[in-house]
């Protein structure tokens, strides 16, 4: 039922008509047969100059959809790769990390070890130094030898110019002393580079 059939079906009964409900319902059915049967649009036929027209845009844009995916698949490919590629770095990262603490834990028990040698030698030092003082007086520095140049001789100027006195050997330098032993804190500043 139609809102229209219920509308007048209400109006008959207030009214009071003595209408049957079959002849109110006639008119909407027409009007429903209108509604349905409307013309319909007729196609125009086309040509065949306008389907091969149409054949040809239809398969030029399959080429180039076509065209575009194989596109958009090569650049997804590519980021993929450099995603897969900067996660091997990342892991190679954490790899070369864990190696190099490896590596620094080698060092400094290395380190740790040459330290300690140096240590026995610096008391080695200490001691023989200690025992020499004690026992014998300390040794004089060696001279060192001075070798004089050969002068030339000059043509002797005339009988009664007087004669060049000869020039004295230079004198040695004295001994450097020798440089005060490190302390322990001087040695590890030096391993240290500091």
């Amino acid at each position: 039922m139609s809102s229209e059939e219920i509308f007048e079906e209400v109006e008959n009964k207030v009214v009071g008509d003595t209408e049957t409900p079959t002849e109110t319902n006639e008119p909407s059915e027409e009007i429903e047969t209108k509604k349905e049967t409307k013309p319909k649009r007729k196609k125009k036929e086309m040509t065949a100059e306008r389907k091969e027209q149409l054949r040809k845009q239809l398969e030029k844009g399959r080429k180039t959809a076509l065209a575009n995916r194989k596109r958009a698949a090569a650049v997804k490919k590519i980021e993929k790769e450099k995603k897969v590629e900067e996660e091997y770095k990342i892991i190679a990262e954490r790899a070369d990390k864990s190696n190099k603490t490896k590596q620094t834990k080698n060092e400094n028990e290395e380190l740790k070890r040459e330290m300690a040698e140096l240590r026995k030698q610096l008391t080695e030092m200490k001691s023989k130094r200690e025992t020499k003082e004690h026992t014998e007086e300390p040794e004089p520095a060696p001279k060192k030898l001075i070798q004089h140049k050969e002068v030339k001789e000059k043509k002797r100027p005339a009988q009664g110019a007087p004669k060049p006195k000869p020039t004295p050997p230079p004198t040695p330098k004295p001994a450097r002393p020798e440089p005060p032993q490190m302390t322990s804190r001087e040695l590890m500043r030096m391993m240290m580079g500091l």
